[in-house]
C-alpha cells in the first residue's frame, strides 16, 4: 500500500509513486511488487480528470458477518458540527497562529484568569480569521500551536499531525511557519502570509507577504474583499 502520493508513472509496465518524506523536505519513489496493489492520493495533488465514457467497472457487496461483540471501538456521543467548508475539499484556507491572540488593543474581561484570557483575545482573533474566509467562501485552519493553546478545535489543525491540504489558495495569519504546519500546506498553489515578524519562516515559502499586525489588516483587507467580490 502506498499512500499520500503525489506523482504516479507507469513506466515500463510497472506502476511508481511519489510522496514526500521528513515533513516534505525529500520525495521517496515507491514501488509495489504485489497485488492488489493499493495507492491513496493526496488531496489536489492531481487535476481532476475527464469522464471516460468507455471505460466501466462493476461493485461487488461482501457480507464481513460482524457483531456488536467483535467491534473494537463505539460511538460514546455524538456532536454536530457547523455546516462550515471543509479542509480537506476546501479550494480557499485562511488559517490562524498563535498570533491571533497577540492582539495589544484588546483588554478581556477582568474576571478571567491569565490563560482565559488570553483563549478570549484569541477567539476574538479567529473571528477576523472567520469573516475573511466567509468573504472568500473559505474553510479555517489552524496551527498546532493553536490548537494546543486551546484556541480552537483540532478539527481545524493544518500540518503534519493534522490535516495535509493542497488548495489554490492559503492565507495564513499569524502563523510563524514551524515545520510541522508547512509540512502540512507547502503544496498549496498560491500561499499568502500576514505576519508582524518579517524573519518568520512562513515568508520563506509564501509567494505574496504582508508584514504586520493581523488584527489591523484584516478588516479592511475583509472590507475591500468584500466590496470587489460584490461587484
Amino acid at each position: 500500500m502506498m499512500v499520500d502520493v503525489i506523482d504516479l508513472d507507469w513506466a515500463g509496465g510497472e506502476i511508481s509513486a511519489t510522496r514526500p518524506i521528513y515533513a516534505g523536505k525529500l520525495l521517496a519513489k515507491l514501488t509495489c511488487s504485489t497485488s492488489p496493489q493499493i495507492i491513496t492520493l493526496r488531496t489536489r495533488a492531481f487535476d481532476k480528470p475527464e469522464p471516460d465514457p468507455s471505460r466501466s467497472g462493476s461493485v461487488t457487496a461482501l457480507d464481513v458477518g460482524l457483531n456488536g461483540a467483535e467491534v473494537a471501538t463505539s460511538i460514546a456521543s455524538h456532536q454536530e458540527k457547523g455546516s462550515g467548508v471543509s479542509l480537506s475539499d476546501a479550494n480557499v484556507i485562511v488559517s490562524g497562529g498563535r498570533g491571533v491572540a497577540l492582539n495589544p488593543a484588546l483588554e478581556p474581561p477582568a474576571d478571567l484568569d491569565e490563560e482565559a484570557a488570553e483563549i478570549w483575545k484569541a477567539e476574538q482573533g479567529f473571528a477576523l480569521v472567520q469573516g475573511l474566509a466567509d468573504v472568500l467562501g473559505a474553510a479555517v485552519g489552524a496551527s498546532r500551536a493553536a490548537v494546543d493553546a486551546k484556541y480552537i478545535e483540532y478539527d481545524h489543525q493544518v500540518g503534519q499531525t493534522g490535516k495535509v491540504v493542497s488548495p489554490d489558495l492559503y492565507i495564513a495569519c499569524g502563523v510563524s511557519g514551524a515545520i510541522q504546519h508547512l509540512a502540512g500546506m507547502r503544496s498549496s498553489k498560491v500561499i499568502v502570509a500576514i505576519n508582524k515578524d518579517s524573519d518568520a519562516p512562513i515568508f520563506n515559502f509564501a509567494r505574496f507577504g504582508l508584514v504586520g499586525d493581523m488584527h489591523a489588516i484584516l478588516p479592511p483587507l475583509t472590507e475591500a474583499l468584500k466590496e470587489y467580490l460584490a461587484g
